[in-house]
């Protein structure tokens, strides 16, 4: 009813999510539900910038880990794996991606006063968490089209 509902008032649905939704079972559903309410709570959190604030983040952000979000669905792993690859291959979610900044030396040598000179470069280790999963912006506009108009 929500897909229904939110192009009825004019929001814009794209033509492929009601082929997205053919292609959900209802535990992927129950699963991107939950994601989708894990979003909602952490961007409601991002204006917080007390200590609180940031203590309420971290908790919300270790719902988004796969173990923590399979209890919460109540699946076995090997089905809840099975779920994820799907929604994974529909592009609803992803797998985040973090980096870490570091600096390296590049070049050492003596100057003319005997200190030592060091040449450093900056270098970024990109990675993949793949022990978490976020929706991606099509999954959360997805959802927004699911769940309909907001009154």
């Amino acid at each position: 009813m929500g897909l229904l509902a939110s192009s009825v008032t004019g929001d814009s649905i794209h033509p492929s999510y009601p082929r997205i939704l053919s292609e959900l079972v209802q535990s992927e559903a129950k699963i991107i539900d939950c994601l989708y309410s894990l979003e909602i709570a952490f961007e409601a959190l991002k204006e917080d910038k007390t200590t609180d604030g940031r203590e309420k983040r971290r908790q919300v952000l270790k719902r988004f880990r796969l173990k923590q979000l399979k209890e919460s669905v109540a699946l076995d792993d090997e089905v809840f794996s099975q779920l994820i690859d799907n929604l994974l291959r529909l592009r609803l979610c992803n797998h985040p991606e973090d980096y870490e900044d570091y600096e390296v030396v590049v070049d050492t040598s003596l100057d003319s006063s005997d200190e030592l000179d060091v040449s450093t470069e900056s270098i970024t280790n990109r990675f993949t968490d793949t022990e978490a999963i976020r929706l991606t912006n099509l999954g959360k506009s997805f959802m927004k089209a699911c769940r309909g108009p907001q009154s």
